[in-house]
């Protein structure tokens, strides 16, 4: 809380300019999603403004398409937390930040669906040349604190021999492992995932005046339910090997064991060793005590598949 204390911007005035929405940007947003086809028709749509908003700040570039029940306000928070986050982690590179805050809901898979991107996803980002594209309104507070922190040191790669000892671990689908895997479990996502948490709860105590475990809390409870679903849904329909098109287990199961013990994982230090973090994973994940919270979890009368409970502040 101290860094948050100290770097957070909370005086900084933030203008925004409305920009014009030609053709040609919005053939390149369109592209950029062509592979998204469950949200082509709400975001054609979308796209049907002459304008979009800007903020420009302190090497942020941050673009949306403005929409009723997108406030102003929470734009300028989000936007505070990323210089925030940068500040943090010195990061000196621009950021260039596209929000389509596409009405579509999370909702978890039916009967023996594979996980894939409309389930879940909300966002991605490039690597190499900074750039994030976030195209659900759902979570994108979250969302994007998660994708900028793939910009960060505590990006980790893992070698395969590290990754083949969580899918033996776990039973995950091994089909053409380890070079070209039909089901990508991707560790790094948990890794990512529940820090982008940490720091969503963080900002929330520190712009509320609450205490941390408060939306500590509240977020275990809901990561348990979560992942006390997706174990279920693995077992009613993939009893023989985990299978999805997306990074779901990363996103629920292994984030939520290294939230449930964030007290011993956050002593790691960085950089992250891959060895390191699958030790964690196989020596807590079916801890007895960890289990029974999955077990006992609270039962949420929603249907949402979204990852946090807090993540839409």
């Amino acid at each position: 809380m101290e860094a948050i204390t100290q770097l957070y911007p909370k005086d900084l005035e933030l203008s925004i300019e409305s920009l014009s929405l030609d053709q040609s940007l919005k053939k390149q947003l369109v592209e950029e999603f062509i592979d998204k086809p469950f949200i082509t028709n709400e975001l054609n749509k979308l796209l049907q403004i002459s304008t979009y908003h800007q903020i420009h700040q302190q090497g942020i570039i941050f673009n949306y398409i403005p929409v009723h029940y997108l406030s102003v306000s929470l734009v300028k928070k989000v936007v505070r937390r990323i210089i925030t986050l940068k500040r943090i982690y010195r990061l000196t590179e621009p950021i260039s930040i596209w929000l389509i805050p596409l009405s579509l809901k999370r909702c978890f898979p039916q009967k023996g669906e594979r996980v894939s991107a409309k389930h879940i996803n909300g966002g991605y980002t490039y690597l190499h040349n900074n750039t994030i594209y976030i195209y659900r309104y759902e979570e994108f507070p979250k969302v994007i604190l998660h994708e900028v922190l793939h910009h960060t040191r505590l990006q980790t790669e893992w070698t395969s021999k590290q990754w083949m000892r969580l899918y033996d671990f776990l039973g995950i689908d091994e089909t053409n492992c380890p070079t070209n895997c039909q089901t990508i479990l991707q560790p790094s996502e948990a890794i990512i995932e529940v820090w982008a948490i940490y720091y969503q709860c963080i900002f929330l105590a520190y712009e509320k005046q609450t205490p941390f475990q408060t939306f500590y809390q509240q977020e275990l409870e809901w990561s348990l339910y979560q992942t006390r679903r997706l174990l279920k849904y693995h077992q009613t329909y993939f009893s023989k090997g985990w299978k999805e098109d997306t990074h779901a287990y990363s996103y629920i199961v292994l984030k939520t064991c290294l939230w449930y013990y964030w007290d011993t994982f956050s002593k790691i230090k960085l950089p992250y060793n891959d060895r390191k973090l699958t030790d964690f994973f196989i020596q807590y994940l079916f801890q007895s005590n960890f289990q029974k919270a999955i077990q006992d979890s609270k039962t949420y009368r929603s249907k949402s598949f979204c990852m946090t409970w807090l993540g839409k502040y």
